[in-house]
């Protein structure tokens, strides 16, 4: 799907691809403050997109290079959930791609209503949509329940205690022979 400058009223979903020019010094200094996350990368990204404000947050730097193994197909259906038909249907265009892609997500620009201007390092590739129709919710049934019927011993007695002093009595006992084993041990018996 060629690429939408406007983007609608709180849009969602929507990814617009870019390619970046880093041989020029505006697409440079975006994609060195993309990189490093660095405070003006806000600002230089509304300048390269020519709106008032963008939330780098929303925005994906991509190197073709560092994902070469795992291609462009996958990395968008994987990463970023768009439907494998839709790319299908943009595979040739996607093979052509190199260099390094900026990714604009529909939170990157505020809710929307504004229209894009690319300024000269970014060059329009193409728009995906990401959204995905709800699954159709099915009624869970019901669960057969066989229940167990339990009855109680008919002489119901509270469970015994074992005494308190034979247990104090095998203590005693105990520490009795420790002492006096201590003690033998002690003299050298």
């Amino acid at each position: 799907m060629d690429l939408d400058p406007n983007v609608a009223p709180h849009e969602s979903g929507v990814l617009r691809l870019y390619r970046l020019d880093t041989d020029s010094a505006e697409g440079a200094a975006l994609r060195t403050a993309l990189a490093t996350e660095a405070p003006e990368a806000a600002d230089l990204a509304a300048q390269a997109f020519g709106v008032a404000s963008v939330d780098p947050w929303w925005l994906t730097l991509l190197p073709l290079s560092d994902i070469q193994d795992m291609g462009l197909h996958a990395y968008l259906a994987e990463g970023h959930d768009v439907p494998r038909d839709q790319l299908d249907a943009e595979a040739a265009r996607l093979a052509t791609l190199d260099g390094t892609l900026l990714i604009a997500q529909s939170r990157a620009f505020d809710g929307g209503d504004v229209t894009l201007r690319p300024a000269a390092c970014l060059t329009p590739v193409l728009m995906l949509d990401s959204t995905r129709a709800p699954a159709t919710a099915r009624p869970l049934a019901r669960a057969k329940v066989d229940p167990v019927a339990v009855t109680p011993p008919a002489t119901a007695q509270p469970p015994q205690k074992a005494p308190a002093g034979k247990w104090m009595l095998a203590a005693l006992l105990a520490a009795g022979l420790l002492v006096l084993t201590v003690a033998f041990l002690g003299t050298g018996g």
